[in-house]
Formats: C-alpha cells, structure tokens, sequence
C-alpha cells in the first residue's frame, strides 16, 4: 500500500504529463486491486 501511495504522488506532481501520471495511477490501482485480492480470496 505504500509503493501505491508513493506512486499516486509522484503521479501527482506529473501534471505536465497527463499520460505518464495516468500510467502511474493505473499501476497504483492494479497494486491496491491485487492486495485487496489476497485479503478476501474468493
């Protein structure tokens, strides 16, 4: 959760990047998909 949430920020500051912080938000949310996956394995 802390390696999502630094990706987050750092894809905060890349607003001159609309497509590389957008990159980095979806790899934070695959991170915090995949985590919530292994708490309540189906």
């Amino acid at each position: 959760m802390v390696y999502a949430s630094d990706l987050l920020h750092c894809a905060e500051g890349l607003s001159d990047s609309p497509k590389a912080a957008g990159y980095l938000m979806e790899m934070a949310k695959v991170m915090v998909d995949r985590s919530l996956e292994c708490m309540s394995p189906s």
